[in-house]
């Protein structure tokens, strides 16, 4: 179920729009949706054709793969090629490489002071556009594992052995599985900005990986649009007996209310219902769960924007476990989960820019005067302005401006409303929405 209204006016209400001479008359609420908007609540056939080329079969082939290598802990055997961590990135990488030939799969190599190997799985899809290409959307998950199970009857190892049984299906090759199906998929398209689909190492041992990339790319003055993580995505019972949320995924983000990383998961609830009609996206205004952490806030912490997409039914006697296998997944409840990435990332990639706010101001006094600059991206064909009340997590209310850059609300309260801007591009390819914070 969308949440986000078709309606586009606080009431009735004329728009000003400077360089057009005149005034533009916005649709009350209750008449429905202003056939101007079409582009802005529109699926776009690329975008549906990307989603469905997103394979449950070689899902399951990297995650029955990856699993057979009984662990992946970051400590955990390296040179044999069935078994351990060393082999299962290798295996991963050799999956990848075969894809495509325009993806650039390389293993990302870092020392630790205590002489530990740290290796990302990367493949990276270069964006087309020369004017975005140094905008890069990452989606990720991690493929390290870790067994904390009291030590079973029988069992030969210790319970802190890095090679101890440690399969970590769910946690996390549900998410990473679904970052390189992206890839294999999203390579046979021409994208704007850059997609860059990791597999990240230590997630386990305090964010490693992700931080080391982050700090890096960070570094190199790489721009970075999105981070979109995934971290257990398909398990759809809940443990302890509660109530389960077969039908719902869940988006945490980082605050305060209008940052970047609320954006991206706003744009992911929005994007993520409407090419997956039967799977919500709740937003969860929190930057992991409670007491927890996900690779998302490594770039966080880096100044740039990250969510994390995470399962509603979490059964905490199959997190850190034996029981992390392929056996306790739900495939139907995953495939719904990475279509929604697939959505969300593609739509990005193919997007413009978003608009950059330039000012809002009172007008004549009494008025809400909207500036910006025009958004850097090709195909743009107009442009929307969103509305909220400050206490609504959601976007309430869209008007289409068309393509002046600025424009009037008469008689609107700027103390009363929260404001946005974004671009369209094509057929139904919003940008993200650019929040006026002052």
């Amino acid at each position: 179920m969308n949440r986000i209204r078709a309606s586009i006016s606080f009431g009735m209400i004329a728009l000003a729009l400077v360089g057009l001479g005149g005034a533009l008359a916005g649709c009350s609420g209750a008449s429905g949706q202003d056939p101007a908007l079409e582009p802005w609540f529109a699926t776009d056939p690329l975008v549906e054709e990307i989603v469905s080329q997103i394979s449950r079969e070689n899902i399951e082939v990297i995650l029955k793969g990856m699993e057979s290598f009984e662990t992946r802990n970051t400590l955990s055997e390296t040179e044999s090629d069935t078994r351990g961590i060393g082999g299962a990135r290798r295996w991963l990488k050799e999956q990848v490489e075969a894809y495509s030939p325009r993806l650039d799969v390389y293993l990302d190599r870092w020392v630790s002071d205590a002489g530990t190997e740290l290796v990302n799985i990367t493949a990276v899809l270069p964006g087309t556009n020369p004017a975005l290409a140094n905008q890069h959307i990452i989606l990720g998950g991690h493929y390290d594992s870790i067994n904390l199970d009291p030590v079973r009857e029988g069992d030969t190892y210790e319970r802190r052995d890095p090679n101890r049984p440690a399969p970590g299906v769910n946690d996390d090759i549900s998410g990473v599985a679904v970052a390189m199906e992206c890839a294999r998929v999203f390579s046979q398209y021409d994208f704007q900005k850059t997609l860059v689909f990791v597999g990240f190492v230590a997630e386990e041992q305090g964010l490693v990986g992700a931080s080391l990339l982050a700090q890096k790319m960070k570094a190199e003055g790489k721009e970075i649009e999105a981070v979109l993580m995934m971290d257990m995505i398909g398990s759809s019972v809940r443990g302890g007996g509660a109530p389960s949320q077969p039908t719902t995924v869940r988006v945490f983000s980082d605050g305060p209310m209008d940052s970047p990383s609320r954006q991206i998961a706003r744009f992911m609830e929005m994007i993520g219902e409407r090419y997956v009609p039967d799977q919500d996206v709740d937003l969860i205004f929190r930057k992991d769960r409670f007491g927890r952490g996900g690779d998302h806030t490594a770039f966080n912490r880096e100044g740039f924007a990250g969510v994390r997409l995470v399962e509603s039914n979490e059964d905490y006697n199959n997190q850190h476990s034996y029981n992390d296998t392929f056996a306790n997944l739900d495939m139907d409840y995953l495939m719904r989960n990475a279509r929604i990435e697939a959505a969300a990332a593609a739509t990005l990639a193919l997007a413009s820019a978003s608009p950059t706010p330039m000012g809002l101001g009172r007008g004549e006094g009494y008025d809400a005067q909207v500036r910006f600059m025009p958004a850097v991206g090709e195909g743009v064909t107009g442009y929307v302005i969103a509305l909220r009340s400050t206490t609504a997590p959601r976007w309430e209310e869209f008007v289409w401006v068309g393509m002046p850059f600025q424009v009037t609300f008469p008689h609107k309260d700027i103390d009363e409303i929260m404001v946005g801007v974004a671009a369209v591009s094509g057929a139904g390819r919003p940008s993200l929405i650019s929040a006026y914070l002052r």
